[in-house]
């Protein structure tokens, strides 16, 4: 065997080893974050990967779409949930809402639709003040404690609310969505949100499918070198 064949062998199996590897042990999927580009008083736009995403509501204060404080470094583990997110929000993109009676209804809207999106939630009321997020969709926390404003919870209450006390975390709506509704009936000073979209990864039999492939492949490629 020539020394070409060799390295092409040790490439192919490097590269076997590799997606098997993928195949046998679990990891948290990445999310794609929405970069809003845009916002007024009562609406926003960006994008999370080749997704239009717009929200329409009522904004207070202004949203941040370029710089400002990150709220989301302060102990951003929480903005993470293995198997679910690997990646908190990275950088200071937040859309913020003061609630209240007079709010009306806050949406979410996706240009195609989209898979178990995410929310990351900042500082839904205070340690005494409960404010609540009534969603039109299920969805479940995936983890909270203590943020930038300090420590506090998110509930999971029975028809679709979510529950604050200075609440920072992670949520995860279960489904195929091309809009997410909510009320905030409760006002408060301010809180905040940013929305994810798990980005789409092969699935483990696809994975060793592949790797199936790349050993037929190599083993073709070792005959025709010996020959």
């Amino acid at each position: 065997m020539t020394t070409l064949t060799l390295r092409c062998a040790s490439v192919w199996m490097g590269a076997v080893l590799g997606i098997l590897l993928l195949t046998a042990t679990g990891s948290a999927a990445p999310v794609v974050w929405t970069d809003w580009t845009s916002a007024n008083a009562t609406s926003a736009a960006g994008t999370a990967g080749g997704v239009a995403v717009a929200f329409s509501g009522q904004i207070s204060p202004a949203a941040q779409t370029a710089g400002g404080t990150n709220y989301w470094a302060v102990n951003s583990s929480i903005y993470t949930s293995n198997p679910e997110v690997d990646n908190p929000p990275p950088d200071s993109d937040i859309i913020r809402l003061t609630g209240g009676t007079g709010t009306g209804t806050q949406t979410l809207t996706f240009s195609q639709p989209v898979v178990d999106p995410v929310m990351a939630i900042m500082s839904l009321g205070q340690t005494s003040v409960e404010v609540r997020y009534e969603f039109d969709a299920p969805f479940d926390v995936l983890n909270s404690g203590p943020g930038y404003f300090g420590g506090g919870i998110l509930n999971e209450l029975p028809g679709n609310v979510l529950q604050g006390f200075e609440g920072h975390g992670l949520i995860q709506f279960s489904g195929t969505f091309s809009s997410i509704s909510w009320d905030v009936p409760l006002p408060e000073f301010w809180h905040g949100f940013q929305v994810g979209i798990p980005a789409q990864i092969p699935e483990p039999m696809s994975l060793s499918l592949l790797a199936l492939g790349l050993i037929g492949l190599g083993a073709m490629v070792g005959r025709k070198a010996r020959t």
